[in-house]
């Protein structure tokens, strides 16, 4: 941690041009993330050490040793407050996934750049001649846009799985408005720069928030801290014309506040939009997901079907159904058939890649789309039967009950729809049934020519 800091301060020194203070400082919010996140991993030794790489790095880079203790001891006092708030507010871990994360970040945010700007007051007018007011609004100003830009990033960056560090999705439709959305925003950034004028700042707006609206949160949290960083730094620059003197402390106080307030809007929209996304994800497994099985009910299955025949990419149907289900039920009981479902639902998750999906369809009937050929799933199917016979089950008293599945496979053709593939597949399954149950039938020719038609009684005591 105190390499990390000492780093984030000299990119932080190295962007000082107006009033000796940085246009960026991504310390703080570092810190803060810290302490947000391993709350459990702060000790007074983490204190001590950010403290020492705060004051070597303004020592290294020449400043006055009393300036560097002032300076510094104004920026551990900001952080101090928001690592205190946060323990008294979050009694949850911020998730960056509820609408009430929003406020207690910004909450958070204000209160740390309160307490700087506070310390702010006093140290501009002896160090910087700067009346307390004025130090109390720049300094303010600075320390809102650099939690507001950063401290998304950092969270978002270490709150989920692994999934959340992906830039673009893997749905393609989704890629593409994202494509979309991004060159959208890198587009205002033009306009921006090349019209200018005081209002200039606002044009990205748009951009952002199809962003945050399209993008997961950190993709969404990393577009604005870019383009938010870029307007710090090319502003005073001369890169963009505001139509005004940021060496004034009150434009410079309205330039940075305005653009903290972008960043913190953008922020709401990606935290509002991440919850939209988690409820909405919950919500889709809840309807589509069969809760004893953890497979795809029927509606989803049916669902991921009617995908892989709109692709016409090549895929196979496979039907399986437990032999004998009844009779294990009225034998031992509906926990023992329980277990045996979720036995199965266990084994035919196994393998399955993107496009690809197991579901439950019915009692004890099964289906399972697999890209690739006829050949391809029936040894898959043929796997599974395999394992399903060293699958152990055990009844009250401890016995086990043997049980074994068999299966009908169809491979997607010309003419098929979704309802041809189960009936192909399903009469593929009815033959394994009819010849001996505990196999794999393929659906060929000849079975279209034995199977014309369904059967009305062939599914009883399967």
């Amino acid at each position: 941690m105190g390499i990390v800091i000492l780093l984030a301060c000299y990119v932080g020194i190295q962007s000082r041009m107006i009033f000796s203070l940085a246009s960026i400082w991504p310390a703080n919010a570092i810190l803060l993330s810290f302490v947000l996140l391993r709350a459990q991993a702060v000790t007074a030794l983490t204190w001590i050490v950010a403290a020492a790489a705060y004051v070597i790095a303004d020592l290294t880079t020449g400043a006055p040793v009393n300036l560097a203790l002032i300076l510094n001891g104004a920026n551990m006092v900001g952080v101090l407050v928001g690592a205190t708030l946060a323990r008294v507010l979050t009694r949850e871990t911020l998730t960056l996934a509820r609408p009430d994360d929003a406020i207690i970040i910004i909450f958070i945010m204000t209160c740390a750049s309160v307490a700087t700007a506070m310390a702010g007051a006093i140290i501009g007018p002896t160090h910087f001649n700067m009346d307390a007011s004025h130090s109390f609004m720049v300094w303010l100003a600075a320390e809102l846009v650099n939690y507001a830009i950063y401290l998304p990033v950092l969270l978002a960056a270490n709150i989920g799985t692994t999934r959340r560090l992906r830039f673009f999705s893997a749905n393609a439709n989704q890629r593409n408005n994202q494509y979309a959305a991004l060159a959208c925003a890198f587009l205002l950034v033009g306009f921006m720069v090349l019209i200018g004028g005081p209002g200039s700042p606002n044009y990205v707006i748009p951009g952002l928030i199809w962003c945050a609206i399209v993008f997961r949160a950190f993709a969404a949290a990393a577009i604005s801290a870019i383009i938010i960083t870029f307007m710090l730094i090319a502003a005073p620059l001369g890169g963009i014309d505001l139509g005004y003197d940021l060496t004034d402390a009150d434009a410079l106080t309205s330039f940075r506040l305005s653009i903290a307030m972008i960043a913190i809007g953008t922020l709401a929209i990606t935290i509002i939009n991440s919850g939209w996304r988690t409820a909405h994800h919950n919500l889709e497994q809840l309807a589509n997901q069969d809760s004893l099985t953890g497979l795809l009910n029927r509606g989803g299955t049916i669902e991921v079907l009617n995908n892989a025949v709109y692709r016409a990419t090549p895929f196979c149907l496979i039907m399986g159904d437990i032999d004998h289900f009844k009779t294990i039920n009225d034998t031992f009981g509906h926990n023992v058939g329980d277990d045996v479902l979720r036995n199965v639902g266990f084994e035919l998750r196994e393998g399955l890649g993107r496009n690809e999906g197991a579901g439950r369809i019915g009692g004890e009937e099964f289906a399972i789309v697999i890209n690739g050929t006829l050949e391809n799933a029936v040894r898959h199917a043929e796997s599974i039967r395999k394992r399903l016979l060293g699958v152990e089950v055990f009844d009250a008293v401890e016995k086990p009950v043997p049980f074994t599945m068999s299966f009908g496979v169809a491979e997607f053709g010309p003419g098929a729809d979704s309802v041809e593939m189960l009936r192909r597949a399903d009469n593929a399954l009815y033959l394994a049934k009819r010849t001996g149950r505990d196999r794999v039938v393929a659906f060929t020719e000849e079975i279209k020519q034995m199977v014309n038609s369904p059967v009305p009684d062939r599914r009883h005591n399967r």
